[in-house]
């Protein structure tokens, strides 16, 4: 099997991390509010395109920034696969989902900005930017390895869980959120009901959710630790992280400087946990045997060797 081009590879791999500085970004100007520091769009004040010096337009123009050149670094990516053959052929549609997500995302912000969008809208909006990160990441990972087949194993399909439920949980916050809330924010829950927030019900489905997501990832660090140390290691490293904020969250309040690292934390989970899933999911290629055969070390039989003519 071909290997994909270097240059190729490095633009997979930078369209990935474009993205995750986009959503990390994303979560900084919620946490910070800088939202509505820059009242227009794709400008940050009527008549003038750039911002001033100041920390919350700043935060928010940046992430202006980073995401157009994200959304224009994946569709790069993908028009460059499309023409690679040795980008595998499952792997050429993920860049495009990659931009799709993050120009919907943009759309949202725009909307946001400009007239306000509702709950629903917004978990659709966090969704699209969650998703779109994570079918980088894949790509990323996936296109370095042409040929390699699919592992379903326990830390791919754990990995991949804590992905999901994470995302499903950073869902409920919004839904749950009061108008101006933390909440909203991608970050954890604080293990307490929050009176001036809505639905103890839905906040306590969204304490249960972090619970499985600790314990899930959990067994899944310690299944990848033999193998996957280093994607394992910052998994790990990022809950403890995001743990021992929310709890000095809770115990001092919010700061702006706290509300950036818990969001920030929060981020890093996830982008971590997509990581582990996909390093995990790349199973052995099959080698060449020297004489055309493949290697049956590889889990498939070797060709047969050529009879003799002469019949015994």
């Amino acid at each position: 099997m071909t290997e994909a081009r270097p240059a190729v590879v490095t633009l997979f791999r930078t369209a990935a991390v474009l993205l995750a500085v986009t959503v990390l970004m994303g979560s900084m100007v919620a946490a910070t509010e800088s939202g509505a520091a820059c009242p227009t769009w794709p400008g940050c004040y009527p008549g003038q395109f750039g911002p001033r010096f100041h920390l919350n337009p700043l935060v928010e123009f940046t992430h202006r920034v980073i995401a157009g050149i994200a959304l224009l670094t994946c569709l790069a990516a993908g028009t460059v696969g499309l023409r690679d053959p040795a980008v595998d052929r499952w792997i050429k549609p993920l860049p495009f989902v990659a931009a799709a997500g993050g120009a919907a995302s943009a759309v949202f912000g725009a909307l946001t900005v400009l007239v306000g969008i509702g709950k629903a809208a917004g978990v659709v909006d966090l969704t699209a930017a969650l998703v779109a990160m994570a079918a980088a990441i894949v790509a990323a990972v996936r296109v370095a390895s042409p040929g390699a087949p699919w592992r379903w194993s326990r830390v791919t399909v754990g990995a991949g869980s804590v992905f999901a439920v994470a995302v499903v949980m950073h869902g409920l916050g919004i839904v749950v959120a009061a108008p101006n809330s933390f909440t909203r924010v991608i970050s954890w829950p604080v293990w307490a009901i929050v009176p001036g927030d809505l639905s103890p019900v839905l906040q306590g489905v969204r304490i249960a959710l972090a619970a499985v997501v600790l314990l899930v990832a959990g067994s899944t660090v310690a299944f990848a630790w033999a193998r996957r140390r280093v994607a394992a290691l910052l998994l790990a490293v990022a809950l403890a992280a995001e743990l021992v904020t929310g709890l000095v969250v809770r115990a001092v309040g919010l700061s702006p400087a706290l509300s950036a690292l818990y969001a920030g934390f929060a981020v890093t989970v996830l982008a971590t946990a997509a990581l582990l899933a996909a390093l995990a999911s790349v199973g052995h290629r099959p080698e060449t045997h020297p004489k055309g055969g493949v290697d049956a070390a590889a889990g498939v039989p070797a060709a047969e060797p050529r009879r003799s003519a002469t019949i015994a």
